[in-house]
């Protein structure tokens, strides 16, 4: 036998060996390999079932959401509408007031005038129904202090109040 047959021999023999060795080791990879890959799967399809159970949550959520939002749209334009409205009662209660002080400070200048014109009339013939009337002085009211004459049967730029000027005089 010829050296070359038998180094020819030797390298296949040689190379069964490895390959008998090899044999396992790649089993054991390949195994490796297959488990990885169902682990991924199975990772996935829980991300997948997860991903389901967030999806049917936010179509649960979704229309309640909605409704929260229309509820809200709706309240806010209730909130502008009831705003608009005490803005609008105010601007009449100030109305009403203002007007209620002229015709206290318009009843105190005819009393006065009345006093002027007959001394012989009491002053609580008149005075005491007076005495509720914001802004005369039968009511408490302080000269110079709002409603008040100062005892001058005049506004406070010298004028008689608007109900005086139309009362006939004596």
């Amino acid at each position: 036998m010829s050296t070359g047959l038998i180094v020819a021999i030797a390298v296949v023999v040689l190379l069964v060996i490895v390959a008998a060795m090899a044999m396992p080791a790649m089993r054991k990879r390949a195994e490796r390999k297959r488990i990885e890959t169902e682990r991924r799967r199975d990772q996935a399809a829980d991300h997948r079932r997860e991903a389901e159970g967030h999806v049917a949550k936010a179509k649960e959520i979704g229309p309640r959401a909605e409704e929260h939002r229309r509820e809200s749209e709706r309240q806010r334009g209730l909130a502008e509408h009831h705003t608009k409205l005490a803005e609008q009662e105010a601007a009449k209660a100030t109305e009403l007031e203002d007007r209620m002080r002229r015709e206290g400070r318009g009843a105190e200048f005819h009393d006065r005038r009345a006093a002027e014109v007959d001394p012989d009339v009491e002053a609580e013939q008149t005075g005491s129904s007076r005495r509720d009337v914001p802004g005369s002085q039968a009511e408490g009211g302080a000269p110079g202090t709002s409603g008040s004459t100062g005892g001058t049967g005049t506004t406070g730029s010298g004028e008689p109040p608007p109900s005086a000027e139309r009362a006939p005089r004596g």
